[in-house]
């Protein structure tokens, strides 16, 4: 008896015990670190467990784990949680299963990794693009669905690029899909703040595979629009008016297959998504009308970014599975690579690849980064790499200051 009354009371306490853990705030805090892998880098530290989606023009950092929305207002030292998307037309069962899966004892065992696409309009309003597009009025604290995506809308490519703000706050996003050929794709308008969502141009079946990237260029007012994947799919297109008309810059080749622009007053760069032959560096020259290649990077290139200063960086991916893979046998890494010019560029650091699967099959080794405002500080979350568990890290590149009086 008295054995029972013991094991009653271990179980209260051990109740009690996780009713108070799941009633306090959750934070993450920046553990800081000068190394960790990143060789002669400064290096600033990193956030276990989340991965930085946007930031916005007032400096906050907006990151997700799981379902959940964490925000930084002093430079990613600490992030507080907000709010947490619902499950969207669910019954009370579903709500429940939910509800259980959202809890902190069972993220602790069971790691997701969430939604990589999220933005924020002028107006403060958040969107975060999933199952759904979640819209938030408040900070993050509450979310309502406004859009479905379902079989038969194919949602952006992830971790931003597949999705473009506009300085009124109209948002454009393209269909990200892979259901055999022919296929129509398609590049959606949201407006009112995100309230309502319609079809502004249709790709007739045949014309690509899916759309990569749509991206806002404020030197030249207009979206740039790439896409894949075949020679014939791969091309650089914009627009000028709002996707009334759709122009082409160049394309025709795996040099032209562009995931992530970077885009500059007088350039605009990128590293190829050729997962064929050996990938480049490319440049393109507003002043001369044409591209050159700028050097080989190997591994094909999904994620850029420019900083503040204009120092201009891409990442390289490991596809195990990849023809490219298969007949070079590259380094099974996720490389960095960082340049203040645009013509020197030089391998900042390189993280092992981490094999598992995947809903899509096997992982793939990459760098993503943080979209929104120009940071000085290099945000970065490596994607299934070896030691790292989608955190984000803080680093500040090393490179040597070249001059380029062709560079914007």
């Amino acid at each position: 008896m008295k054995a029972l009354k013991a094991g009653g009371v271990v179980g209260c306490v051990i109740l009690i015990s996780l009713a108070v853990h799941e009633s306090l705030p959750d934070t993450k805090v920046l553990v800081f670190s000068n190394a960790n892998g990143t060789e002669a880098q400064s290096h600033r530290g990193y956030v276990p467990d989340m991965y930085a989606a946007f930031i916005s023009t007032d400096g906050r950092i907006f990151g997700i784990e799981d379902h959940f929305l964490y925000v930084s207002e002093d430079g990613g030292r600490l992030f507080r949680q907000f709010g947490v998307l619902p499950k969207a037309n669910a019954d009370w069962f579903e709500k429940i299963k939910n509800h259980i899966a959202r809890s902190k004892l069972a993220r602790t065992f069971r790691k997701n990794p969430g939604p990589t696409n999220v933005i924020v309009l002028s107006s403060g309003t958040i969107l975060v693009f999933y199952d759904h597009i979640y819209r938030s009025v408040n900070n993050g604290v509450t979310f309502e669905s406004v859009f479905s995506f379902g079989s038969d809308i194919g949602a952006p490519f992830g971790h931003g690029e597949g999705i473009a703000v506009g300085p009124d706050d109209t948002v454009y996003f393209g269909e990200y899909i892979t259901t055999p050929r022919p296929h129509q794709v398609r590049v959606f308008r949201g407006s009112r703040d995100g309230t309502e969502w319609d079809i502004v141009h249709t790709f007739p079946a045949g014309e690509i595979f899916h759309i990569h990237s749509i991206q806002f260029d404020s030197y030249r007012s207009r979206y740039w629009i790439t896409t894949g994947d075949s020679d014939a799919e791969s091309k650089i297109l914009y627009t000028d008016d709002g996707f009334q008309s759709i122009h082409r810059l160049g394309g025709g080749s795996q040099d032209w297959r562009v995931v992530s622009l970077m885009i500059t007053k007088e350039h605009l760069y990128w590293g190829s998504d050729n997962d064929r032959e050996p990938a480049g560096i490319f440049r393109w020259s507003f002043m001369n009308r044409d591209f050159s290649k700028i050097i080989e990077i190997g591994k094909p290139s999904y994620f850029s970014t420019i900083l503040r200063d204009g120092t201009l960086v891409l990442s390289t991916t490991y596809e195990p599975q990849s023809p490219y893979t298969g007949k070079y046998r590259p380094d099974a890494t996720t490389d960095l690579w960082g340049s203040r010019d645009g013509s020197n560029w030089i391998k900042l650091l390189s993280l092992p690849y981490e094999a598992h699967d995947t809903e899509w099959g096997p992982s793939r080794a990459a760098i993503a980064f943080p979209g929104g405002t120009a940071t000085n500080e290099l945000l970065f979350t490596p994607l299934s790499t070896r030691g790292n568990r989608y955190d984000t890290h803080f680093l500040t590149p090393d490179l040597p200051a070249y001059h380029d009086a062709a560079r914007s």
